[in-house]
């Protein structure tokens, strides 16, 4: 039910809206993107609940509840073994959108969050933080309840012989408290809370309704006395439901801490911290994963565009799906030296940066001769390339003139000319495009079929070519792949290059997008 929630919120999300995937506890996360299928693939992933969500789905409406949930159960403790990671997780969720000045909202999706409980004296301090931290990032929060319909009846809830009515009270006190912790958040943050559907997947698009169309009223705090204070807002229509903030308080939260220092200037590491990419120096990226011959890891090819200025200052860091940083590399290069004298041009970055399978979110910060900063997010899927069927490196373009890149040397024997950052072409451009196509395992190397094509806004195929590499064609079970795009070839606008190579029954895919002007 979560997952079917999950994939009803991803479908429900508008062209430009941007999304999220977080557990509360493990699982596999996914940075705010647009992209559908990245977050689809988090929500479909295997994820750690609390042990109550796999117990449910086996009981029956009798001994599920029998007997009363104890104070120390997944359920009661906030879905996680230390009892703490709901409020916390959520806090640390506000605390990184405080900043953004944008309609927010927060999809809670789940069974429980425990906002108050006489056994569990810390939850105040814990519930406190989350409210302060919800009411200064203006976060609305729409808590779903996984549980489906609950009848507090006792003839509906126990079929078969009577229990004791002492139980009986103890769990009914329970659902209602469960229940009003739902309600709670989602009335204090303007949101609503669903409970008591055996279907709250089909109420999603209801929420996207509700925040398409809102008002961000400010005003100037009295004083900052760090207390609570009460918020109403009144309207003088008819026929209108109005849904706001209730309370706020007069103070804000501290910042989260910064990703440790490893070795990097601290401007640098600060401006990958936050959750968004820091815009005063504008970047452009592309990454693109390679098996290296000479290594056990693969590289992850990152290249990061930018009007240049002077020497350099350049910080890029791989965080696995939990969040990890697993891989980092900063590095000081002069963009004046290989640039023409006088000249304002752009200069492109290069990063290599090896890992092992797996996605991966890439963040890199680049500091300009001038002092300004800016830093750019993005994602990686670095396939098995020894073990799958049939695989396909990431995609590398270029386009004549060139753009300065350095340091030199740093994709040598790895790919055949430079990759750039840029993903916007003249018409009259010549631009060229590069994959590795690879079989794994020890099974005799067969014929790959590879398909390219290019499709329009509209999904029109404008341009279209296919080719079968024969065994000939492979060394070290790997083959390269060119694609020349003709200029005059495309009008003016958008397009997607997909490339897919296919192995009996086997696919993998690559996409690209660009622009013509």
């Amino acid at each position: 039910m979560a997952k079917r929630i999950a994939a009803a919120t991803v479908d429900a999300l508008g062209p430009h809206d941007l999304a999220a995937v977080v557990h509360t506890g493990t699982g596999t996360a996914q940075n705010f993107t647009r992209n559908r299928p990245l977050l689809l693939s988090a929500v479909q992933s295997p994820f750690m609940g609390g042990r109550e969500g796999d117990e449910w789905a086996t009981s029956t409406p009798r001994d599920r509840w029998l007997p009363p949930l104890s104070a120390d159960s997944p359920v009661a403790a906030g879905d996680c073994p230390s009892g703490n990671c709901t409020l916390e997780t959520l806090t640390r969720i506000a605390e990184s959108l405080r900043d953004l000045p944008r309609r927010k909202s927060l999809i809670f999706i789940g069974t429980t969050i425990a906002l108050q409980r006489k056994e569990r004296p810390e939850l105040n301090r814990l519930r406190e933080q989350l409210f302060r931290a919800l009411d200064v990032a203006n976060l609305t929060v729409y808590p779903i309840d996984v549980k489906g319909l609950e009848s507090l009846a006792l003839d509906t809830t126990y079929k078969g012989s009577r229990p004791d009515p002492r139980t009986y009270v103890s769990v009914t006190a329970q659902s209602l408290i469960r229940q009003g912790d739902f309600k709670s958040i989602a009335d204090r943050t303007g949101g609503r809370a669903i409970v008591n559907a055996n279907d709250p997947d089909v109420i999603v698009p209801d929420i996207f309704r509700e925040s398409g169309s809102y008002y961000t009223l400010g005003f100037v705090a009295a004083s900052m006395d760090n207390r609570y204070h009460d918020i109403k807002v009144q309207v003088n229509r008819r026929d209108v439901s109005i849904h706001s903030r209730k309370s706020h308080y007069a103070g804000a939260t501290e910042r989260p801490p910064a990703l440790e220092n490893r070795g990097a200037p601290s401007d640098l590491i600060a401006a990958i911290s936050s959750q968004w990419p820091r815009g005063d120096l504008p970047l452009n990226v592309s990454v693109a994963a390679f098996a290296d011959p000479s290594g056990s890891k693969s590289i992850a090819a990152l290249t990061v565009r930018l009007p240049a200025t002077g020497t350099l200052a350049a910080l890029a860091v791989a965080f696995d799906t939990i969040g990890s940083a697993v891989n980092s590399y900063w590095q000081t290069l002069d963009a004046s030296a290989v640039l023409p004298p006088g000249a304002h041009s752009e200069f492109e970055v290069l990063f290599r940066l090896p890992l092992d399978p797996g996605r991966y979110g890439i963040r890199a910060a680049i500091r300009d001769g001038n002092g300004r900063i800016g830093s750019v997010y993005t994602d990686v899927d670095v396939p098995n390339f020894a073990k799958a069927p049939v695989s396909l490196s990431g995609v590398i373009v270029d386009a004549a003139p060139p753009t300065p890149s350095g340091p030199e040397r740093t994709f040598d024997e790895l790919l055949p000319f430079l990759p750039t950052a840029r993903r916007e072409f003249d018409a009259t451009s010549e631009v060229r495009a590069f994959t590795r196509v690879h079989q794994g395992g020890i099974n005799a190397l067969e014929p790959v079929r590879v398909s390219t094509k290019v499709q329009d806004t509209s999904g029109r195929t404008v341009f279209e070519r296919g080719r079968t590499l024969a065994v000939a064609d492979f060394t070290a079970r790997a083959a390269d792949v060119f694609l020349n795009l003709p200029g005059g070839t495309f009008a003016p606008g958008e397009y997607l290059l997909t490339i897919e190579a296919t192995l009996r029954t086997s696919t993998a895919r690559r996409d690209v997008r660009f622009e013509v002007r």
